[in-house]
């Protein structure tokens, strides 16, 4: 139990820090807050906390403000590596935090100076649930990036693999846990490629072979890529009214980020599976002479 007790204050507390070593007021916020409220961002430099008053929602804005992204979730990690892989519950956490004021420090544009603002209930339980501590990783999977240096390297790790959102099963472990041995860490498209492991296991069924489920991807990437650019050749000798009363369709895939897919897809199997790019490059070729209605 002390343990325990002794896991919450530590998170409450990091969340405090967190809070008070400041969030700017960015380009974005005050954008939203312009095009939502017609109010011009450098009003609510200059007027701030009168700002905040004329809002029906004040906590909309201070939670955009005080978001915790990528970057921040990181902070946290040292402490969550520290406690281990039971981490304790969210609202013990908040319950913690709310026995006293919590407040954050806002840095407005061209102001040398923080701001504090208190931070209610609701943002502070949104910001604890947004850092996914119920989403514990996996033993076999913190083990094979346990030794990965810099320790930003394995905080960032971990932090995509809390965000994450598929289920674990053994055929999925089993190749991240290859991912993480052997896709070279310092390679500059690691995380790219995890975050691409990571959203593709989202859209395939569970119990799939992956490599298959990626070399069909592929070939299905192909043959989009070949699909647009038999479009494009088409456009260039008609026009779109004529095109379109021909009973054809528009291709709506985006040429460059198909392409980069297939090149990640590649890396991937060559690290991860150990495929050669003359095996991976086999039967995935769907050749479309002419654009087809389909």
């Amino acid at each position: 139990m002390s343990q325990q007790i002794n896991a919450v204050e530590r998170i409450a507390g990091q969340v405090r820090n967190v809070l008070r070593s400041g969030f700017h007021l960015g380009p974005d916020v005050l954008s939203f807050i312009e095009s939502t409220y017609a109010i011009s961002p450098r009003h609510v430099c200059h007027h701030f906390f009168d700002v905040l008053k004329t809002m029906e929602e004040p906590d909309d804005i201070v939670e955009f403000i005080v978001y915790p992204d990528e970057r921040v979730q990181m902070l946290f990690e040292p402490v969550f590596e520290s406690i281990g892989v039971m981490l304790p519950e969210k609202n013990d956490v908040l319950a913690s935090l709310v026995a006293s004021p919590v407040c954050a420090s806002i840095f407005l544009p061209e102001k040398n100076e923080p701001i504090m603002i208190d931070i209610s209930k609701p943002v502070l339980e949104r910001f604890i649930r947004r850092l996914n501590m119920g989403r514990a990783i996996h033993p076999a999977l913190q083990d094979a990036f346990d030794f990965y240096d810099p320790s930003e390297k394995r905080y960032r790790t971990a932090v995509k693999l809390r965000n994450s959102r598929f289920a674990y099963t053994d055929n999925r472990i089993e190749v991240l846990v290859q991912f993480l041995n052997r896709f070279p860490a310092d390679d500059p498209s690691f995380f790219d490629a995890l975050d691409f492991m990571l959203e593709f296991f989202t859209e395939i069924k569970d119990e799939s072979d992956i490599m298959d489920a990626l070399i069909t991807k592929k070939k299905i990437l192909n043959h989009h890529i070949q699909k647009a650019e038999a479009m494009e050749d088409c456009l260039s000798k008609t026009n779109v009214e004529t095109f379109l009363l021909s009973g054809n369709r528009v291709c709506g895939i985006h040429v460059p980020s198909a392409q980069n897919h297939i090149a990640m897809i590649r890396s991937i199997l060559y690290h991860v599976f150990k495929l050669f790019h003359s095996i991976v490059e086999d039967d995935t070729v769907m050749t479309v002479e002419t654009y087809d209605k389909h």
